[in-house]
C-alpha cells in the first residue's frame, strides 16, 4: 500500500465544510503532528482503500466456502423470460 507521502502530488480536490467540521479537522491533525492536508490525505486513502478491500475480498468459513462453491458450481435456475428475450431478433436487425 502506498503511502500519502509517496504518492506524487499533481491532483488537487477542493472541498467545502462547516467552520465546525475544519476545526475539528485542524484539531485532529495538530494531535497527530500532521498538517491538514497530510492528515485528510492519508485519512481519506485509508478510507478508499478500506472501501474498496470491502468489495473484493471476503471471509467465508469452511462451511460458507463449501456452499459458495456449491451455487457457484450448480447449474442456472431455468428462466423463461430470459429464454425468450434471448430468442428475440434484435430491434437494429428487424
Amino acid at each position: 500500500m502506498q503511502t500519502a507521502e509517496t504518492l506524487s502530488r499533481t491532483s488537487r480536490i477542493e472541498l467545502r465544510l462547516s467552520r465546525v467540521a475544519k476545526s475539528l479537522i485542524a484539531q485532529a491533525a495538530a494531535v497527530r503532528h500532521k498538517s491538514v492536508t497530510e492528515f485528510m490525505l492519508e485519512n481519506s486513502l485509508n478510507a478508499a482503500y478500506d472501501t474498496l478491500a470491502d468489495q473484493r475480498l471476503f471471509a467465508l468459513t469452511e462451511e460458507q466456502w463449501d456452499a459458495f462453491n456449491a451455487r457457484l458450481d450448480a447449474p442456472p435456475a431455468v428462466n423463461p423470460g430470459l429464454a425468450d428475450l434471448a430468442a428475440r431478433v434484435p430491434q437494429w436487425e428487424r
